[in-house]
């Protein structure tokens, strides 16, 4: 299904920037694309450990790895 948008001739240019930039076929792949990597979870993990270590210090963090780990052994 295609459907027609409005946007203003400042969007429209910033459209055009953006599908060269992204180097796409068409608007709608460009916005897709733009989309898709905003709203997407990540898959990097760097910011979800600090809800685990909270106010821990990295010496802290490092005394318990070490500790478990000899709990594994």
């Amino acid at each position: 299904m295609v459907t027609t948008i409005q946007v203003s001739e400042h969007t429209l240019q910033l459209l055009k920037q953006l599908k060269e930039h992204m180097q796409k076929g068409s608007y709608d792949e460009a916005i897709h694309t733009l989309t898709i990597e905003k709203i997407a979870p990540s898959t990097s993990m760097a910011g979800s450990i600090k809800k685990y270590i909270k106010h821990k210090s990295l010496n802290q963090i490092l005394r318990e790895m070490k500790e478990d780990r000899k709990k594994d052994d």
